[in-house]
């Protein structure tokens, strides 16, 4: 079975981004990441509607995914897209899809922590 993750993006997934993935990337409206609210919510309605992972490009929102996660002391994966096309200083940004790169909070034998993959 495939899984499912909620891309959280102002923009529609790329190809690349899409191939990187290899399970169903649903785009879903962005949230501003340092909301801690609009975090929460997310996080909470990824676990009420069984999604396997939460992908960003921003790394900000996902150190408050993680947060979240541990404060719920809930199982999250969060997958962050790294940039391979970094525009010069002063440049439009431009963004395409280098590598995926997978955390998980996670419970273990000493409690919950965040690990990469």
């Amino acid at each position: 079975m495939r899984k499912t993750y909620w891309f959280v993006s102002r923009h529609e997934p790329t190809i690349d981004q899409h191939r990187l993935v290899q399970g169903n990337l649903v785009k879903i409206a962005d949230i501003n990441a340092f909301d801690k609210s609009a975090v929460n919510e997310l996080v909470r309605k990824a676990s009420e509607n069984n999604i396997d992972g939460l992908i960003v490009v921003n790394p900000a929102i996902a150190l408050n995914i993680a947060a979240v996660a541990f404060e719920r002391e809930e199982f999250t994966t969060i997958g962050v897209f790294e940039n391979a096309n970094r525009a010069p200083e002063g440049q439009k940004p431009t963004f395409e899809a280098l590598a995926l790169h997978w955390w998980s909070v996670e419970y273990g034998d000493d409690g919950w922590f965040l690990s990469a993959w």
